[in-house]
């Protein structure tokens, strides 16, 4: 397993001898906004009513307000139920925390408590929704983040909102960590609009309407999201996948733990339907994925799925790049009924999946189509189908196949290692170690290719070649 502690990551992240220390920088602007305005503004202060009755909307803006007029301060929200009807506003050097027993309870589809500025910190807020059909503005999400930076969220809980739980556009330098986000009728944590250098960890995402975590780059756009860390998050349940990568670059997804997702517990892709950005340099490491995919889509997903598309009028105008580049999936641990483990389609280039453990779906546990593959050291056993495919729609490329462990015992007879196309430059499998109870006629199946290397390959311990 690659080590990459927190330090090391950051530091090689940025490929400086500095290290990319964004999250430190939000907690050090949290601070700098404190010492500018230590003033405290509770909003009873201007009329808000805690009884679960009164639109404190007005009273709790007044109290916002004042903090921003003199530089920055700390807005309270005693014990009680508030109630609001409208968009809240939180600018720049303001703090806004909620005491134990507190809660900002939005009794209309305009909720969002939103974020423009710099050095904003909301912590142990309780926002409640009642929205019941999902919306698609800026002003229908819990939490939204609109072109800020230096930005802490901490300890809030949200249960429901018409959108996304918390969404981040044109954000720099925030943190989004240790909050519950709970039957959103969107994404629960939803980043997008080329935002950079954000850190989501230590999350619950529960239930949500769509995605767990999306990091998504829009086409239209023309940007980017770039240097966001999606770790240690617990994420179960939902109307979609898990952690959806849609464009990005530099997006590291470790150390979280997926479970019982609609579709894929990991998804990076290039969309046509949202017409989005192709990814690359995206890590998925150390991740635990139990029971996800339980719904094929199709066959579209597996549980963790890289999806490339062919273009589109701006990829043919050359104005974006349409195939996923340089993809990691490092010791992933994948346990449940997905319809197949983990499944790489064509137009994507350069992908390395190595040391991840495969156990229990009703699919193939590895398949690459991708122009470029590196599959080492997975371990893959009780799957339905075989091991590792590299089915017929592979467009080329070098593809090596090595150190593998493939358990097809319990009356498997299928061959553990298939490779259909027939458009490889090269093919290496080496080192592969294969078991079953009853040996079939094929264990490895290799359609005619211009170059193979077979070596070191054995069945139940007995080599083959």
């Amino acid at each position: 397993m690659i080590d990459l502690d927190r330090r090391k990551l950051l530091r090689w992240i940025a490929g400086a001898p500095v290290g990319w220390l964004w999250p430190y920088s939000v907690e050090l602007g949290a601070a700098a906004a404190s010492a500018r305005g230590s003033r405290i503004f509770s909003v009873l202060e201007y009329g808000a009513r805690g009884d679960g009755a009164t639109d404190c909307t007005r009273a709790i803006q007044s109290a916002i307000d004042a903090a921003g007029r003199v530089g920055g301060g700390t807005v309270v929200i005693p014990p009680g139920t508030y109630v609001y009807t409208d968009v809240l506003l939180v600018g720049s050097h303001v703090t806004v925390v909620g005491a134990e027993g507190s809660v900002l309870h939005a009794k209309a589809e305009r909720q969002a408590v939103t974020l423009k500025g710099e050095n904003i910190t909301l912590r142990n807020l309780h926002l409640r929704s009642e929205g019941t059909r999902r919306r698609e503005a800026n002003v229908y999400h819990a939490i939204a983040g609109e072109g800020a930076a230096n930005v802490l969220i901490e300890h809030c809980r949200i249960e429901g909102a018409s959108a996304a739980g918390i969404y981040m556009k044109g954000c720099r330098n925030f943190w989004i960590r240790h909050n519950v986000v709970v039957r959103t009728l969107a994404d629960t944590i939803h980043i997008t609009g080329g935002s950079a250098q954000g850190v989501v960890s230590g999350n619950r995402c529960l239930r949500g309407g769509d995605d767990g975590v999306g990091v998504v780059s829009y086409a239209p756009q023309r940007t980017r999201c770039c240097d966001i860390l999606v770790e240690d998050n617990v994420i179960v349940g939902g109307a979609a996948r898990g952690v959806a990568v849609l464009g990005g670059e530099r997006i590291y997804i470790l150390r979280n733990r997926i479970e019982e997702t609609k579709w894929a517990g990991i998804y990076i892709a290039s969309e046509d339907s949202f017409d989005t950005f192709a990814s690359s340099d995206v890590w998925a490491e150390d991740n635990d994925l139990v029971a996800v995919n339980r719904q094929s889509d199709e066959g579209t997903h597996a549980c963790i799925t890289i999806l490339g598309r062919l273009g589109s009028s701006l990829a043919e105008s050359g104005m974006i790049e349409n195939k996923n580049r340089r993809i990691h999936l490092i010791a992933n641990r994948i346990r449940g009924d997905g319809q197949g483990g983990i499944r790489i389609d064509p137009f994507n280039v350069d992908m390395t999946v190595a040391s991840n453990e495969v156990l229990e779906t009703f699919g193939w546990g590895i398949s690459t189509a991708a122009f470029g593959a590196r599959v080492i050291g997975n371990r893959i056993a009780r799957v339905a189908k075989g091991g590792i495919v590299v089915p017929s729609d592979c467009l080329g490329g070098e593809t090596v196949l090595v150190a593998n462990a493939i358990d097809l015992s319990g009356g498997n007879m299928r061959p553990a290692i298939v490779v259909n196309t027939r458009r490889l430059e090269r093919l290496a499998i080496s080192g592969n170690r294969i078991r079953y109870d009853l040996r079939p006629a094929e264990e490895i199946r290799v359609a005619r290719l211009p170059y193979v290397s077979r070596s070191h390959n054995t069945v139940n311990g007995t080599a083959i070649d």
